[in-house]
């Protein structure tokens, strides 16, 4: 039995949760008329809806026409009250009303009135796909998990001792989330997710007879202080397996942003993680047949708490919305291994002719990482929507199973099998659809 415990700063896991928002802004175009309408900067106008609600007003563009937009949070526009400042310090307040789909609020500085007008078009709203109703958004997809590398088996030649065999770098499995999304929370939009996913992959490699040396190394002292088997050049063949499960609960809170179809919106996360790491490998001799084997189990259960602060940008064009996201990720790490190693030598002494050696160790931290994503969506019918979404994660740490391949490793160092870390990174690439209530 062996542990240890190490504090130190480095990497992260937030687990791809998808970054697609359902929240809205709606754009409402006003027109100024009279003798100094396009003289007038948005700095001296302000808009407070009948509810009492303070709405921005923003330049068309920077021509001076007279043209300007307000921002209403929601899915659609009201009335209420436009402020001017003119020049001289004095105040104009002119009742607006709220306008229809399609139409302008046109208003005369002159005679101090306004109304709806017309069947002009709007300026795209940042989200036509997602009123302000909750959301539902199911999501699956294609992932590569890079997880950190475990070692068996050694080679011996003249420039030192090496494993023979490793696992996979890049598993390759898949991932699915749930999102639930509630609008108009606070000022901005509130959403809970639950993530899963798997990978795995299979390695094999081999040492021929009457090349290198081979040997195998113990994950620690045996009970006579035997450090392993050294096997001369009879050659040895090494398979590795390595299978990873991990689950993830968040909640993100997302700030409103954006006019004409465009949307910066600001965002926290606050997210749970646990991750699995499995790892078995089987070591033989064909020389030696049945004679000679190792075979070992380690696994590995890591729990990571963590925050994400992020920005995504988001844009509509006819009903096809696409956004990019990026996030920087902080987390507390907490990882526990148990290690098994079973030795089968029929041609040894006692006790190595059946010796398993058991090992647990724990490991914890802190992190960081980062988070990106692309998605594309078009818009189905009322208050659905589809696309694709891929995303990219980059964990500084996450937990790695270090074995001795050489036995100067526990004859000198005394470093048995433990835990270390070691940076991964995940990408996934799928779809998604979204449902709005």
């Amino acid at each position: 039995m062996k542990s240890r415990t190490s504090l130190s700063f480095a990497s992260v896991l937030a687990l791809g949760l998808l970054s697609t928002p359902a929240w809205a802004v709606y754009n409402q175009t006003m027109v100024l008329s009279g003798a100094d309408a396009q003289a007038v900067p948005s700095t001296s106008l302000s808009f407070t809806t009948a509810s009492g609600a303070s709405v921005p007003v923003q330049e068309n563009d920077d021509d001076g026409d007279g043209i300007f937009i307000l921002v209403f949070p929601g899915s659609a526009g009201e009335g209420g009250t436009l402020t001017v400042t003119r020049g001289d310090g004095s105040r104009a307040t002119i009742a607006v009303p709220a306008a229809g789909p399609g139409e302008k609020i046109a208003v005369n500085l002159d005679t101090g009135t306004a109304m709806a007008v017309g069947s002009a078009p709007q300026p795209t709203t940042a989200r036509d796909t997602s009123p302000d109703t909750p959301t539902a958004m199911a999501f699956g997809a294609y992932e590569s998990f890079e997880a950190p590398r475990v070692g068996a088996g050694t080679r011996i030649t003249s420039g030192g001792e090496s494993f023979i065999g490793r696992s996979k770098k890049r598993l390759g499995g898949w991932s699915g989330a749930a999102v639930l999304g509630l609008p108009n929370v606070m000022g901005g939009y509130l959403d809970f997710g639950f993530m899963y996913g798997e990978a795995d992959g299979n390695s094999s490699a081999s040492v021929a007879e009457n090349t290198d040396d081979v040997g195998i190394v113990y994950h620690d002292f045996a009970p006579n202080s035997s450090t392993g088997l050294f096997l001369g050049d009879n050659g040895l063949d090494v398979s590795t397996r390595a299978k990873v499960d991990h689950q993830s609960l968040f909640a993100r809170f997302m700030l409103p942003g954006g006019n004409n179809g465009y949307g910066f919106s600001p965002f926290g996360k606050l997210f749970y993680s646990n991750i699995d790491q499995l790892h078995t490998s089987s070591i033989s001799s064909p020389a030696y047949g049945n004679a000679i084997s190792t075979t070992a189990r380690q696994k590995v259960n890591e729990d990571l708490w963590g925050l994400e602060l992020g920005v995504r940008m988001d844009h509509d064009t006819n009903g096809v919305r696409t956004g990019i996201g990026a996030g920087l990720i902080g987390y507390y790490r907490d990882a526990s291994l148990r290690s098994s190693q079973h030795n089968l030598c029929s041609l040894c002494a006692l006790p190595q002719q059946d010796l398993t050696i058991d090992i647990d160790d724990d490991d914890n931290d802190f992190s960081f990482g980062f988070d990106l994503n692309a998605m594309i969506g078009i818009g189905v019918g009322e208050g659905m929507e589809f696309g694709l979404i891929a995303s990219y994660l980059y964990l500084d740490k996450l937990a790695r199973v270090w074995n001795p391949s050489t036995g100067d490793d526990l004859f000198v160092d005394n470093n048995p099998t433990h835990l270390e870390t070691g940076s991964s990174s995940i990408w996934r690439a799928g779809g998604y659809l979204k449902v709005n209530f």
